[in-house]
């Protein structure tokens, strides 16, 4: 790797980051289009990792932010705050009324965040409430559905790319709602998702 100035290095730690984020939302960074469902990124262990080391860069640029890099003895928060807002704040959350992809619904909920230092909301956490709640089911790591779920507002919607008929899960409205509802018990869940 060559050796870049404190700024290239910034630089380039915040894009490459910007496109981890990207692929842990499921959007391609490059075209800024969704991803296809079949698409490796949404293997969970993949995707863990992924989030695993958005979270290392995240720390990373701290550092070079607050000059740590240049300072081997300085010091820097080694972790990030819990995600964490008030039901005042979640109340700011725009619903959609087209039904939109569970990565959409975290963009929003996280663009409420009132710290970069804070940790990101994970669609796995209120995917694991809505399991909980029967209004979805989990076979091998899709996520699908119960009838509960549809009356809710969540389906699986089809979709083309590249030619091919994919299929998405999107939340309507209530289901959003329900999510905004029950987000204390989300986030609870979200301190066990390190990666």
């Amino acid at each position: 790797m060559k050796n870049l100035d404190p700024e290239e290095l910034l630089k380039e730690l915040k894009t490459t980051k910007d496109y981890i984020d990207k692929l842990i939302d499921g959007i391609n960074p490059v075209t800024g289009k969704s991803i296809s469902t079949k698409e490796v990124i949404y293997e969970y262990k993949v995707s863990r990792q992924l989030d695993f080391l958005s979270d290392y860069l995240q720390d990373e640029i701290r550092k070079c932010e607050d000059g740590y890099m240049g300072n081997p003895h300085g010091k820097t928060e080694d972790t990030l705050e819990e995600y964490d807002i008030t039901t005042k704040e979640s109340q700011k959350y725009e619903f959609s009324e087209t039904p939109i992809t569970m990565a959409d619904i975290c963009n929003r909920l996280n663009s409420l965040r009132q710290s970069s230092k804070m940790r990101k909301l994970k669609g796995i956490s209120a995917i694991e409430v809505l399991t909980t709640y029967g209004y979805i089911k989990r076979e091998r790591r899709k996520v699908i559905p119960t009838a509960e779920g549809n009356a809710l507002g969540i389906v699986i919607k089809e979709f083309l790319s590249n030619g091919n008929i994919m299929t998405k899960v999107v939340y309507g409205m209530e289901a959003q709602r329900f999510i905004v509802d029950h987000l204390r018990e989300v986030m609870e869940i979200n301190k066990t998702k390190r990666f």
